[in-house]
Parts: C-alpha cells; sequence; structure tokens
C-alpha cells in the first residue's frame, strides 16, 4: 500500500498503522476508512487489505463467527440479513426465535455502523442455499 501510495513504509505506518490488541490496524476516523476520499471512491482500491475486500463481513474462522456491518444502512446488507433470517426461519426455527429475541427490535438506526454477529457455519450454509438453482435439492443435503 505504501508503495501504491508513493510513500515510505515508516512513513505508511507512522500515518496509517495503529497496535490495537498487539496487531497493526489501518487507522481509521469517525468518518470511516482514511482511504476513503470525499467522492467515496477508495484511494488504495487496487491494492486493499484482506478486511477491505470483505467488507462489510467481518469473517473470523477461529472464533466460529461472521460479523456483518451495517445492516440498514446499506440496501444490499440489509437484503442479505433479512435473506439469512428467512433461511433461519425456514431450517432453523429454534435458533429463529432467538435471533428474532435479539434482533427483531429494529436496533439499527440508518446513521449507525450496527454490527450483527452471526455463526459462521450458518452463513456459508445460508450463500450455498442462495447459490442453489433449486432450493428444494438443499433439503436433501440439510
Amino acid at each position: 500500500m505504501a508503495t501504491h501510495l508513493n510513500i515510505s513504509i515508516g512513513a505508511f505506518k507512522r500515518k496509517y498503522v495503529r497496535m490495537v490488541e498487539n496487531k497493526n490496524t489501518l487507522l481509521n476516523t469517525d468518518e470511516g476508512c482514511v482511504f476513503l476520499g470525499e467522492d467515496n471512491k477508495c484511494a488504495v482500491y487496487e491494492v486493499r487489505p484482506y478486511p477491505c475486500r470483505t467488507f462489510p463481513f467481518v469473517i473470523n474462522l477461529k472464533e466460529g463467527f461472521v460479523e456483518v456491518r451495517y445492516v440498514e444502512a446499506c440496501p444490499v446488507v440489509t437484503a442479505f440479513f433479512y435473506g439469512f433470517m428467512a433461511f433461519i426461519q425456514r431450517y432453523y426455527p429454534e435458533m429463529y426465535k432467538t435471533f428474532c429475541e435479539v434482533y427483531d427490535s429494529k436496533p439499527f438506526a440508518k446513521h449507525t455502523s450496527s454490527v450483527v454477529t452471526l455463526p459462521a457455519i450458518l452463513v456459508f450454509q445460508y450463500v450455498m442455499w442462495v447459490m442453489m438453482d433449486k432450493k428444494e435439492d438443499y433439503d436433501k443435503y440439510i
């Protein structure tokens, strides 16, 4: 990224990297990512790191969860979340009741960075289900 921005690695680290929980982390501001320009375009898009490539999904396989950010601020993410909820309702009705207790109270404001944490295995099952041509085929595997 430093090369892409035509600055030294040391200058890049001083300007854009902070230590968080013993990990080098890219700096963000209250307005969001420091690389997001006034035109709402990423200044480092071609060389952006993995977390940026999967945003708004933060995938943590070690802990077994997926965080979904900006649920009601982004129509695509909102559609994903409510599609996921419909999937859970159909295949995991007891878990759906639990999710509803936690998330159905509409805690997400359009201007905030709301975060929903979901079990990774269910997110992957949902993605597989969405990609299947015939939903009834999925029933054979569940």
